[in-house]
């Protein structure tokens, strides 16, 4: 597969700097792959870089696609399109085709996540939160596993007084 990469013209390679808002049934999307290329007139190759754990691979590379589609303006042919994976830290080098039925399911799992995040709202319109007291702090047992939360600073006080009251 190297092949089809290296021989790939420039203007079928695509590297994203970073992950790009798109907008996908009306909500806008953080993703983007890695690099995409087109080895020809109908395949699209889908690249995912991964540097530990790639577990969560098959869930990006459909949603990936969308962003191909929404973005590069791709159009999706069934047998055409694989999702590729290479996880640097092991030497794997995975590539699966990627259905319209992969596709359909990317797109439910978007909208299953807007919904659980609108449920958090008090006034979706206006993007207003529900009452912090609406959201319980985590318990006692649970919460050695916050200080590992990449949201851990902005809960650490609440948590900390939680402690001194119980």
């Amino acid at each position: 597969m190297w092949q089809g990469l290296e021989a790939c013209p420039a203007e079928r390679v695509v590297v994203s700097d970073s992950p790009e808002a798109f907008v996908h049934e009306g909500w806008p999307i953080y993703a983007g792959p890695d690099l995409v290329y087109c080895p020809d007139d109908q395949r699209v190759v889908i690249l995912d870089w991964k540097t530990g754990d790639d577990s969560g691979a098959e869930l990006q590379i459909p949603l990936y696609a969308l962003y191909c589609r929404s973005v590069l303006g791709l159009r999706f042919r069934e047998g055409a399109w694989f999702g590729r994976v290479v996880n640097l830290a092991t030497g794997d080098d995975t590539t699966r085709e990627i259905t319209r039925y992969d596709l359909m399911l990317a797109a439910e799992r978007v909208r299953h996540s807007v919904g659980a995040m609108q449920a958090l709202l008090a006034d979706p319109a206006r993007n207003e939160p529900r009452s912090v007291a609406e959201f319980p702090i985590v318990t006692p047992e649970r919460r050695r596993e916050c200080q590992y939360c990449p949201l851990y600073a902005l809960c650490e006080q609440e948590l900390t007084q939680a402690d001194l009251h119980a």
